[in-house]
């Protein structure tokens, strides 16, 4: 079923329409209004941008969800490129069942909109896919998963060095949240992975295999959805461990945490219409 992100009301570039019979106002955003919005927080032509968003956040929003996408696809010009995440594994499918062709999106309708355009590309991943539209588009989406495999309790695939996910962070992607928070970061994940993968590699080889296995994998992430789901109200723990490189004779000491932090947010960003908000990755 797909659903919106968030609920809560947006400010972006906007016109009020105060109805003749009627005390209340009427928010209605445009494709113009939504192009202003992404310009007004530093997106360039030729830039590339990742989005998480929230139609119902948004108002009346004039064309519906293409008219978001349009929005931002004509901010970032006919040499940029545009992307969101198309997941589609929630926890309820049996992952044997994805098609990147033909899976929905679930985190929004605006997603799922964007996934289905003629000129949108997929990559192929059943937990984390990103669809993009733009000059960089299929090279963004390519290979998702096909090496540099990281461990991932969506399955090392995910955010791999061959990944969408690494590629906006090293190409230094805006990435974008509107009428959402950072709670809806999916990049994060990819920060997780990254931090993991170096901690296993600052470890002694010799106790290298013992800490990866240690951690929480797929069939813990598929537990933990089957429990929520049958409302058992039992907690499975994730295993997300903190390396002790004291005790191992270093002085490091990094704990890998799911967490949504903004690496670096510019100046432009706080003084932008409404609560339009970008992460910036700076390496």
């Amino acid at each position: 079923m797909i659903t919106e992100e968030d609920e809560r009301p947006i400010g972006v570039a906007h016109r009020e329409s105060i109805g003749k019979d009627s005390p209340s106002t009427t928010v209605e955003v445009t494709t113009d209004d939504v192009a202003a919005g992404v310009r007004a927080i530093g997106v360039q032509p030729g830039d590339i941008v990742m989005f998480h968003s929230s139609l119902k956040s948004m108002g009346h929003v004039v064309g519906g969800p293409n008219a978001v996408i349009d929005g931002f696809l004509q901010a970032v010009s006919t040499e940029g490129t545009v992307a969101v995440p198309t997941l589609w594994w929630n926890g309820s499918q049996d992952v044997s069942d994805w098609d990147y062709d033909t899976s929905p999106s679930y985190p929004g309708l605006i997603t799922e909109t964007f996934r289905q355009r003629p000129d949108s590309i997929r990559s192929n991943n059943p937990t984390h896919s990103v669809s993009a539209i733009g000059k960089r588009a299929a090279e963004l989406t390519a290979d998702h998963g096909k090496w540099g495999l990281r461990p991932c309790l969506y399955g090392d695939a995910a955010f791999a060095e061959a990944s969408p996910w690494e590629r906006l962070y090293l190409w230094n992607a805006h990435y974008c949240f509107l009428g959402v928070d950072f709670t809806y970061n999916t990049q994060a994940h990819h920060c997780q992975c990254v931090l993991l993968e170096w901690a296993l590699q600052q470890a002694p080889p010799e106790k290298r295999g013992d800490l990866e296995a240690s951690i929480s994998r797929w069939d813990t992430i598929v537990e933990y959805y089957r429990e929520s789901q049958s409302g058992s109200g039992r907690t499975v723990e994730f295993l997300w461990p903190g390396f002790s490189f004291k005790e191992m004779g270093s002085t490091w000491r990094v704990w890998v945490l799911c967490a949504s932090v903004p690496l670096a947010t510019p100046p432009s960003a706080a003084s932008a219409p409404g609560i339009w908000s970008t992460l910036y990755w700076r390496h």
